[in-house]
This record gives C-alpha cells, structure tokens and sequence, in this order.
C-alpha cells in the first residue's frame, strides 16, 4: 500500500487502524467494564503482547488532560522499515489512537516521536485531547 499510494497509504493505514481500535476497545470493555483504568490498560497491554504487536507501556496517562504518552518496543510494523528516514507506525498509531477515543471518549490528535524504523530504541507516540 505504501509503495504504491505513497503518503496516501499511510493515511489509509492510519484509518483503517484507527476503525480498528475503536472496534477492539468496544469488544474488551464487555470483559474489562467496572475495572479501574490502570487494569484495562494492563490487561490491553497484556493482548497487544500475545498478538505479537511488540511490547506497549504507557508512560503518561492522564485522563483528565487527555494526555498519553505510548511507547512499543519491538513494534511489529517498524520493524518492517528499519533503515527508514521516517517514523513509519501509521497502522499502529490508528490503531491506539481509535482505541484510546473509545476509552477517553474525546477526539485525540497524535505524533510518533520515536521510532525503531529510525534507529531510535523504541516507538512513541503522544495523544492529545483536539
């Protein structure tokens, strides 16, 4: 999709992966209702590891703010692009981003500002509240 759409694929990815979070928090709170926060983001942690996505850890989580800061070691869609001039998670970063609109239930903008593809030692991604 990337190499043949170019920046326009990365908007789809982006997209299908933000329909996607948004359906998968969806289907974890009928499991998870009534939990704190702090365990719905263990437990979502504990799936995103099982599917192989990497490891994710929230850093900053302010619900409040609307603030999060992710970060995902051994991201699965970087590793595809080590060696890239860019952070490249547009699935991922849609995939969190529709996940965590669910949970804050607000409209989050988002910027990778740390990524393997790069050369950095992991992938981050800050949302904020729009």
């Amino acid at each position: 999709i990337r190499e043949e759409l170019e920046s326009a694929g990365s908007a789809i990815l982006y997209h299908e992966g933000l329909r996607a979070g948004k359906e998968a928090f969806k289907q974890l709170i009928k499991y998870v209702k009534n939990r704190s926060y702090v365990e719905v983001l263990r437990f979502s942690a504990l799936i995103w590891r099982s599917l192989g996505f990497g490891l994710i850890s929230f850093p900053e989580f302010n619900v409040d703010k609307g603030y999060v800061r992710v970060r995902i070691q051994n991201n699965f869609e970087c590793r595809l692009f080590k060696g890239s001039t860019e952070p490249q998670s547009h699935f991922t970063r849609g995939l969190i981003a529709g996940w965590l609109e669910e949970f804050l239930n607000c409209r989050l903008t988002s910027k990778e500002v740390k990524c393997i593809a790069v050369g950095d030692p992991y992938c981050e991604i800050v949302f904020r509240k729009t």
